[in-house]
């Protein structure tokens, strides 16, 4: 399944916040990763129809589809992918909305799920980054 899927992509961003966005596919790109943004759950569901990224980036705070109910649907996205995907959930609500966000992508299937309190350090996001298997 994975030659019908011509985007080469490493990472995915999906903010609401533009800056923000760009801030972590920069990031990304600076750790090796070749990158995308998207700003809305309509173009990262675009997106993931001709792409398999290794890790995607997440706002749990997003209108129209907020990160919980994408952390459902890429569960069940994912599941037939080849490889794994790394899941990284950033929010600026604090702690205990990350670790609900956690629990429902456990539950969704993601395993190791990252979590990230806003404003973002680019030391933190490189670790994470730089912990990607590419060949894996």
């Amino acid at each position: 399944m994975g030659s019908e899927h011509s985007m080469k992509m490493d990472a995915l961003v999906l903010d609401d916040n533009p800056e923000f966005a760009e801030f972590v596919r920069a990031t990304g790109e600076k750790c090796g990763l070749r990158a995308s943004i998207a700003t809305d759950a309509r173009h990262f569901k675009e997106l993931l129809k001709t792409a398999r990224p290794r890790v995607i980036v997440l706002d749990i705070e997003m209108p129209e589809m907020n990160g919980l109910q994408l952390a459902q649907w890429l569960g069940a996205c994912v599941e037939d992918w080849e490889r794994p995907v790394q899941l990284v959930i950033v929010s600026g609500k604090g702690i205990e909305t990350l670790r609900l966000a956690r629990s429902v992508a456990e539950i969704s299937g993601f395993q190791n799920v990252k979590l990230i309190s806003k404003p973002i350090e680019f030391a933190t996001l490189a670790q994470i980054f730089n912990s990607i298997d590419l060949k894996a």
